[in-house]
């Protein structure tokens, strides 16, 4: 069974967006965790400048906390 040219154009019209898009989604993930910290550590020096309380999740480290995934 030999592929023709004509035959591969079709299929290059499905992959060729699809790789596309992992690419560009693949760019956006590896920021979240640095800009969450970041917002963290803002979020903890405009409360304390308020004079509010601090709530415990704000004291703890990154490293340390772990999220269960719930299942339903």
């Amino acid at each position: 069974m030999e592929l023709s040219l004509s035959q591969l154009q079709p299929l290059s019209f499905v992959i060729g967006p699809m790789v596309v898009a992992t690419v560009l989604f693949s760019r956006q993930l590896p920021k979240g965790g640095k800009k969450s910290q970041e917002n963290r550590v803002l979020l903890r020096q405009l409360l304390e400048n308020f004079d509010l309380e601090i709530p415990d999740e704000l004291n703890e480290s990154d490293e340390n906390i772990v999220r269960p995934i719930k299942t339903n």
